[in-house]
């Protein structure tokens, strides 16, 4: 059933019938509608239903009604999914909730001529709804609106919302849902109203569309086509607001926590670095007085005990003389090891004279100890450095150099002093073998301590390294009383 020869008797009937031009009607439909009232009337051919068409003049009209209805609900199809597609275009371009929900408004009124529609929304409690957009609505009815308490009797909007189906009061002058608000139709107007609620993915009602008409009917098919339509497009774009708001709220609640915690590790960084500094300034207190006390003490005690066997060496037989030298010899090498121990553990050169010439101590101590040249380079420039950035520089320097003649493999390294206001920059370079910084950890070498000791004295590190150049390190601590 349905080709174009099984119903062709019956679209010659039509046409000799009642001059019908089924030309511009497609055949689906024109099949459609001849196979529904073939049905309906228990006719199985398509020769006997032509017989009827002639016969019976109610059954023509019967037939051009279906036909008709079949077409108008293809055309309302076709302009229903224009409107959907023009409110998806408008929420896949970011716009905001009320400029989609009044579109859906306006789409809503254009495929059903003779209605005014508004949207009302279910509030963050869920026990109201609020205005929302209701462009061809009269203001006052949407102050009476906003805020209306949802309930299975409330209205028709209240009602849908509370009961999630669509609430139809063909009359709002006697329905017991509207004895509340009656007057209202005769105020602005109104006699039916019906309310379709939407929905969210989850099935939550998010909000209601209300259409109100002059006349005290219910919606005919094609209007309700249109809000079934229409009403989702308004679910997708408040569930979408919903879900933006949400997705901020969260993204603004880590923020803060990640600021807070930022905050918090600063605030251990800055104790951390103090302690540092104040550890290494106890540390050095603590060398001085041990370097004082091998000085003092025991340096001393081995000198006189040097002299004392000098003068017995003087009054002794020939066979004592040469122990006596020997023991001699002894002491001037325990009293060598004393003075390197002495400047190693606090040289006083870095408390008497200051930080350059203490360098240069260094370097000649680098040299004798584990055969590194160490070239020391000053700008001439005299100033101004506290004795704790005087120690800091120092010992970082030391094990900087240490680490070269461990792990650079090098046969040089220099130690450049300069000043550019308000800095006192100590640059350490080798020509030994290169690493990249960013991948061996930054406390692989006593890097961190260094690091985080100038930090808290308001400096800074800087580690360049590339195959074929060495390593260069540069140390900067702020000055305190400028140039001198």
């Amino acid at each position: 059933m349905g080709t174009q020869e099984e119903i062709a008797p019956v679209v010659a009937t039509l046409r000799r019938a009642g001059g019908l031009d089924v030309a511009g009607i497609a055949s689906d439909e024109l099949s459609a509608s001849i196979e529904s009232r073939m049905a309906s009337l228990g006719v199985t051919s398509c020769r006997d239903y032509a017989d009827r068409l002639d016969r019976k003049g109610s059954e023509y009209t019967s037939l051009l009604r279906d036909l008709l209805a079949r077409t108008n609900r293809r055309r309302l199809d076709a302009r229903m999914l224009e409107a959907q597609t023009r409110v998806l275009h408008l929420l896949s371009s970011g716009a905001e909730l009320d400029e989609v929900l009044t579109k859906v408004v306006h789409e809503t009124e254009h495929l059903s001529p003779g209605v005014r529609c508004g949207i009302l929304l279910v509030d963050v409690g869920g026990g109201s709804l609020r205005t929302g957009p209701a462009p061809s609505m009269p203001e006052g009815l949407g102050a009476v609106a906003d805020g209306l308490t949802i309930g299975p009797a409330i209205a028709s909007c209240g009602a849908a919302a509370f009961l999630g189906r669509r609430v139809v009061v063909e009359d709002v002058s006697t329905h017991p849902n509207w004895e509340p608000y009656a007057a209202l139709g005769k105020e602005f107007g109104f006699r039916g109203c019906w309310s379709e609620p939407f929905f969210s993915s989850h099935g939550e009602v998010l909000g209601t569309l209300a259409t109100y008409i002059t006349e005290a009917r219910g919606p005919t098919e094609e209007e309700i086509a249109v809000v079934e339509g229409l009403c989702p497009l308004a679910g997708m774009s408040v569930e979408r607001k919903r879900i933006v708001e949400e997705l901020r709220t969260a993204r603004d609640q880590l923020e803060l926590r990640v600021q807070e915690r930022t905050e918090r590790l600063e605030l251990a960084n800055a104790d951390l670095r103090r302690l540092s500094s104040e550890m290494l300034m106890a540390e050095e207190r603590e060398r001085r007085r041990l370097s004082v006390d091998l000085h003092d003490g025991l340096s001393q005690t081995l000198a006189l005990a040097g002299v004392k066997l000098g003068e017995a060496r003087r009054v002794a037989e020939d066979v004592v003389t040469v122990r006596i030298r020997e023991v001699e010899g002894l002491i001037a090498q325990a009293c060598r090891v004393v003075r390197s121990l002495t400047f190693q553990l606090s040289p006083p050169v870095l408390h008497d004279l200051g930080l350059v010439p203490a360098l240069k101590w260094l370097a000649e101590d680098m040299q004798g100890s584990y055969g590194l040249s160490v070239v020391v380079e000053d700008d001439g420039a005299a100033f101004d450095l506290d004795s704790r950035s005087e120690t800091t520089l120092f010992r970082a320097v030391r094990e900087l150099l240490i680490n070269v003649t461990k792990h650079a493999s090098a046969t040089e390294a220099r130690v450049r002093v300069s000043m550019e206001l308000p800095f006192l920059h100590v640059e350490v370079a080798d020509d030994g073998v290169s690493f990249d910084p960013e991948t061996v950890p930054i406390d692989a070498h006593g890097l961190f301590g260094i690091r985080e000791r100038l930090q808290y004295l308001g400096g800074k590190m800087e580690i360049e390294s590339r195959n074929g150049s060495g390593t260069r390190v540069l140390l900067s601590a702020p000055l305190t009383g400028g140039e001198t």
